[in-house]
């Protein structure tokens, strides 16, 4: 009887210790298996900038004077000209796309005069006169009478008054002319000389 009274108790001690084990690990915190939330990013005041980088523009190219001489088969007289070619190129409308340049070009012998000429395109200016615009270094822009040539060809126009233009390529300094175009409007090419024009012009 005695061993069944000691049986009894340390049976009851055994189960009152397992129960106070589960009461202490039910009160221990669970560390949840789920990543935690990234904390939200500072959310910037409304007095704050943003700086957005934005590139350089790249430094217009420079262009080189180029000669040369043409002998009238009839006549066999000589005349030199001297051209530059425009710094910028600009997209027409079809038929003409594929990218247009200008040239400016001095001649003198038979002829002496300046003209202007585009490698794709219809100049809009006839045998009756129009109006090109000159823009030479910091100086303001002036209007210089122009007209088409006496073969009519649409893509070059004479420029009556040289002058200014001479004066600009001796000083090798940056010019634009505006030229009207058929279906294009006014349209400016930028000539930038690397080096002034040769001193027997």
């Amino acid at each position: 009887m005695r061993k069944v009274l000691l049986f009894s108790i340390g049976a009851a001690v055994f189960v009152a210790v397992l129960v106070a084990i589960g009461w202490m690990m039910l009160d221990l915190p669970m560390e949840s298996s789920a990543p935690k939330a990234a904390a939200p990013a500072p959310a910037s005041s409304p007095g704050a900038s943003t700086v957005v980088a934005t590139p350089e523009p790249a430094p217009q190219a420079k262009g080189t004077w180029t000669y040369g001489q043409n002998t009238d088969k009839l006549t066999g007289k000589a005349t030199q000209w001297a051209c530059l070619a425009s710094s910028n190129e600009l997209q027409f409308k079809p038929p003409y796309e594929g990218g247009s340049t200008g040239e400016v070009c001095f001649r003198k012998g038979q002829t002496q005069d300046a003209y202007f000429h585009i490698s794709r395109g219809q100049i809009s200016c006839h045998t009756d006169g129009c109006q090109v615009h000159l823009k030479a270094g910091q100086d303001e822009t002036i209007s210089l009478d122009a007209a088409g040539p006496r073969d009519y060809d649409p893509t070059r126009v004479i420029l009556s008054s040289d002058v200014r233009i001479l004066a600009a390529a001796r000083r090798a300094e940056s010019f634009r002319l505006e030229v009207p175009f058929f279906q294009e409007g006014r349209q400016v090419f930028i000539f930038t000389p690397a080096e002034p024009l040769d001193s027997r012009w």
